[in-house]
């Protein structure tokens, strides 16, 4: 993790240019309660900024998949902790946040209506104008670090706020969701992979939620959801992003959720886009930790 942190900042200054902070040595820093909303939810996060008289950068960090706290906790691992603190001490401040689905677990699990950008967006983007309205932080240059999921989302961040500086893109994929579903699902159980195969077909191409079927549950999410998410081209969204924003896309090369080929996928979309970085770990998991010791 102390590599990746590194090599985040490294790019995050590059994509400022002459605007970040560029003092050598480390910075102590504070870290203070804050609230995102999406929709009237409210969300219990953390702000961590560098001490200094100077304006500093700053990212959001959006999440992956599933229910989750603000340190992006899997085991044993707390992925947004470790960036936060490790940024916070370069001179690059960040806010982190409990996901919607974590907090409000109960709301969600009623709300027939709920979507990807009530999942994943909105939040995000009230987490962006708490740092455009704090007077310690150069509003000219805020990221978005999203994994997984928020890897992918990261585009329609960016397109929905183009003030926002980059991106950061860790293990996302510009292939649909639950493509990625059905092929762990197919390497686990080929049987099961079959019985849910209709399932898959049936909601990947669902273009508007049928009268009657809004509380059906497919693969964890109701009608609205799946159609809310069908309707957004990735690629197309990612490609626009790259026209007026800078990305740094990584992949783990030992990721058993998300391949590492995927990484090629977006060389590919992006083919015609110019200032993008890749950057693969060989020996890395989907939580960019050692995935020889860890298969995640």
């Amino acid at each position: 993790m102390k590599k990746l942190f590194i090599i985040i900042l490294f790019i995050i200054i590059g994509f400022c240019g002459s605007g970040c902070n560029k003092e050598n040595g480390e910075y102590k820093y504070t870290v203070e309660d804050i609230e995102v909303t999406t929709g009237n939810l409210s969300l219990d996060g953390k702000l961590t900024t560098p001490i200094t008289k100077e304006k500093v950068p700053a990212v959001v960090m959006v999440h992956g998949s599933g229910p989750l706290d603000m340190d992006s906790t899997v085991n044993k691992l707390k992925p947004f902790k470790d960036l936060a603190e490790g940024l916070a001490n370069k001179g690059i401040a960040s806010i982190r946040y409990d996901k919607v689905t974590y907090t409000h677990l109960n709301e969600v699990a009623t709300n027939y209506d709920f979507t990807i950008y009530d999942e994943t967006v909105y939040d995000a983007l009230s987490a962006v104008k708490l740092l455009k309205e704090d007077s310690r932080i150069d509003s000219n240059n805020i990221f978005i670090l999203g994994h997984s999921l928020g890897g992918q989302l990261a585009p329609i961040i960016l397109n929905e706020e183009p003030s926002i500086n980059g991106a950061i893109m860790m293990a996302g994929t510009p292939r649909h969701i639950l493509d990625l579903l059905m092929d762990q699902i197919k390497e686990q159980d080929e049987n099961y992979h079959k019985e849910v195969y209709p399932i898959y077909k049936y909601i990947k191409n669902l273009e508007e939620v049928v009268p009657g079927q809004e509380k059906y549950l497919y693969f964890g999410a109701y009608q609205k959801y799946w159609v809310n998410y069908n309707k957004i081209n990735i690629e197309e969204e990612t490609k626009s992003a790259s026209q007026n924003h800078p990305l740094l896309i990584m992949q783990g090369g030992l990721d058993i959720q998300v391949p590492k080929s995927t990484i090629d996928l977006y060389k590919n979309i992006l083919k015609d886009s110019s200032n993008i970085v890749y950057k693969e770990y060989e020996l890395l998991n989907h939580c960019f930790d050692d995935g020889q010791e860890k298969h995640i």
